[in-house]
C-alpha cells in the first residue's frame, strides 16, 4: 500500500518569491502530496557540536549545500531532501528516498562521506551512526 507524504511548505515573503519562480504566494504556499511507495524510507544523519559554535556549523552548512545539492540531485530514488542546524548544538540531515538501496547511495557519495564530513568535522560536529527508517505511514 502507499504511503502519501503531505508537504506544507515554509511560505516566504513575497519579493522572495520572484527568486524561486512562482507567480503568487498562494501558488508557493499551497499544500501538496507526494505519494511513497511501500519502499520508501528516511534516512537520518544527525550530529551534534558545542552550541558556541553555530554560527561557523551553519555557514558550513549553507557552504556544503553548494556541493552536495548538485550531487545528491543526481542520485535515483531522492524524493526529499533537508539539511538544518539548531542553536542548541544539533545538526541534521533528513531525506526520503524510494528504497532502502537508494538511500544506501549516501553512504558512498564522495562529496557527502569525505567533503562534508571533513568540513563538518572541521567546525566542530560530531556524529552518531545513520539510521534509514522504512516509512510506516505519513500525513
Amino acid at each position: 500500500m502507499p504511503h502519501f507524504l503531505l508537504r506544507l511548505p515554509y511560505c516566504p515573503a513575497t519579493d522572495a518569491i520572484e527568486s524561486f519562480s512562482f507567480d503568487t504566494v498562494e501558488e508557493y504556499c499551497s499544500v501538496t502530496t507526494t505519494t511513497l511507495a511501500s519502499t520508501a524510507v528516511i534516512r537520518v544523519s544527525r550530529g551534534a557540536f558545542d552550541p558556541a559554535r553555530f554560527e561557523e556549523v551553519e555557514r558550513m552548512t549553507r557552504e556544503t549545500g553548494k556541493y552536495l545539492i548538485p550531487a545528491i540531485r543526481q542520485l535515483p530514488g531522492l524524493i526529499e531532501y533537508f539539511a538544518a542546524a539548531s542553536p542548541t548544538g544539533s545538526i541534521v540531515h533528513i531525506s526520503i528516498w524510494d528504497t532502502d538501496e537508494h538511500a544506501q547511495q549516501m553512504s558512498r557519495l564522495k562529496e557527502m562521506i569525505v567533503n562534508a564530513r571533513n568540513d563538518a568535522e572541521a567546525v566542530g560536529v560530531t556524529f552518531v551512526p545513520i539510521v534509514n527508517y522504512p516509512v510506516n505511514w505519513a500525513v
